[in-house]
């Protein structure tokens, strides 16, 4: 037989091989204690922005978005003024200002862009304005953040750049970029403000000139025309990009004619039926401003489009 002193032996062999085995399984080798499941990783939690956009959405977008389609020239401006030429992957055939722009993936045309294309290129954040309402309700649908976003009037194109900063995660430089905006427009409006009535020449703008069309009120090329101290002509029209009727155009007798779509000549203007007894013509005040773009867009360009307005309608003011 075993002696008591060799049996106390093998029981306490046999009780560290069976607590040797429980640790090899992850169960804890304290008497007494239940065992405990594995710890998880904590799940990863991307962090998100909420913002309200034109149409009065709430729309929830990735604080930094990786991938951004713009649908609108302007706010393609505003992007890559921001630095985020890199993670723009889509845009309009018409977003062309920087050059770099051009080399993006293009999604159809300003007012009808391609949903199916937009939907590839896997935007974590899509661009719009209110003109888009049809693709930002389809966007929508299908689960796309998609921000509807723009300036009526001059005044707000910098808070317009504050709200791309923020949704594209970009919030300091849109800041300091709207700053600097303000900061160059206050620079003229500070002068032009002055202005007496009379001392605000009469514009005519033409958007195009077959049918003849011009910018009213809302549009914020009507704004601007004022903040650079002129008086728009068709201020009083009915809308915001209003046909023009010449016999009203001669009865207005606008100071001074701007031009930008080049499908003229300032002869064939100055020759037009009538148009040799206005005073911009008389007064050799007829201009064609090449660049287009940057009246017509509501982006980081403004204050060098309203200070080349301003130069036009008053060049004393800015020797």
């Amino acid at each position: 037989m075993l002696s008591q002193r060799v049996r106390r032996l093998l029981v306490a062999l046999a009780v560290l091989a069976l607590i040797t085995s429980l640790t090899a399984c992850g169960i804890p080798a304290r008497p007494g204690s239940a065992p405990q499941p594995a710890s998880k990783p904590a799940p990863q939690v991307t962090p998100t922005n909420t913002l309200t956009d034109s149409f009065g959405r709430s729309v929830t977008v990735v604080a930094k978005p990786a991938r951004i389609v713009s649908l609108a020239p302007s706010h393609t401006e505003v992007l890559f003024a921001l630095g985020l030429g890199e993670q723009v992957v889509g845009v309009t055939k018409y977003c062309d200002y920087p050059a770099e722009a051009k080399q993006k993936t293009q999604v159809g045309g300003y007012s009808d862009p391609s949903v199916e294309k937009i939907v590839s290129l896997k935007p974590d954040l899509v661009l719009a304005d209110s003109l888009h309402k049809t693709i930002v309700e389809q966007l929508e649908s299908l689960k796309v953040p998609v921000l509807a976003i723009e300036a009526k009037t001059v005044d707000a194109i910098p808070g317009l750049i504050e709200t791309i900063g923020r949704a594209s995660g970009r919030e300091e430089e849109g800041r300091a970029l709207a700053a600097t905006l303000r900061r160059d427009m206050d620079a003229i409006t500070v002068k032009t403000r002055a202005l007496g009535e009379k001392s605000r020449p009469r514009v005519y703008y033409e958007l195009w000139h077959d049918p003849l069309m011009s910018v009213g009120p809302g549009s914020y090329l009507d704004d601007l025309i004022a903040l650079a101290g002129g008086a728009n002509i068709m201020a009083d029209a009915r809308s915001a990009y209003p046909l023009a009727n010449a016999e009203a155009i001669l009865k207005a007798d606008p100071q001074v004619i701007i031009y930008c779509h080049g499908q003229q000549k300032k002869e064939d203007i100055a020759r037009r039926p009538g148009w040799g007894k206005l005073d911009a013509v008389k007064g050799g005040r007829i201009v064609l401003f090449p660049d287009e773009n940057i009246f017509m867009r509501s982006g980081p360009r403004i204050a060098e489009a309203l200070k080349s307005l301003a130069l036009i309608l008053h060049p004393e003011l800015f020797k």
